[in-house]
């Protein structure tokens, strides 16, 4: 004879089921059967984290190899993560960039006090700001990004963090700055 419980996730779909098999002919007891309701509960816990877990190392592997600079900030501006793309572009390593407020790492002065009370007052507001930048990396040099800040909500609707993709710009600045000479002192 064969026992059978379904195992269902927390949507109630069945993801597979617990089984017992018994050489001969038997009716399960009432313990038994809790018994075998309470495996397939822990089955089904088993492969909803497994589950979960991978999910987490794919988001993890496409946000760490992602071609564009990615950064998650608290509110205020204290890096939280960084992945391989920003440390890249920036000179920092992650070791250095958690806990550490943007403004102190890449503040160029080419930004005034308005251009940055703009974009405050626009992701405060839960609006993606998105402009250029010119900031400093580590050695001192200046680049150009294009940045996306992204408000991100807890469960009641907060802001709680900010997400910011950077896309170094410098080259397609340099050739502008370049066509424009070229148009105007040639």
């Amino acid at each position: 004879s064969c026992w059978s419980q379904p195992i269902k996730d927390s949507g109630e779909r069945i993801v597979g089921t617990f089984a017992i098999y018994h050489r001969h002919p038997i009716a399960p007891q009432a313990t038994e059967i809790l018994l075998i309701e309470h495996y397939a509960a822990l089955a089904a816990l088993a492969i909803e984290r497994t589950h979960s877990a991978e999910a987490l190392r794919l988001h993890d592997a496409a946000l760490n190899f992602a071609a564009n600079a990615i950064l998650i900030t608290d509110l205020q501006a204290r890096i939280v993560w960084a992945n391989h793309a920003f440390s890249e572009l920036t000179g920092y390593e992650f070791e250095e960039l958690v806990g550490r407020k943007l403004s102190t790492l890449l503040n160029s002065g080419h930004q005034d006090d308005a251009f940055y009370a703009e974009l405050w007052k626009t992701i405060l507001s839960g609006k993606t700001w998105h402009g250029e930048l010119i900031n400093r990396r580590k050695d001192g040099s200046l680049y150009h990004d294009e940045t996306s800040i992204t408000p991100v909500r807890d469960q009641h609707q907060r802001i709680t963090h900010f997400v910011s993709v950077k896309q170094d710009i410098s080259a397609r600045k340099e050739q502008e700055e370049h066509l424009k000479n070229l148009a105007f002192y040639d």
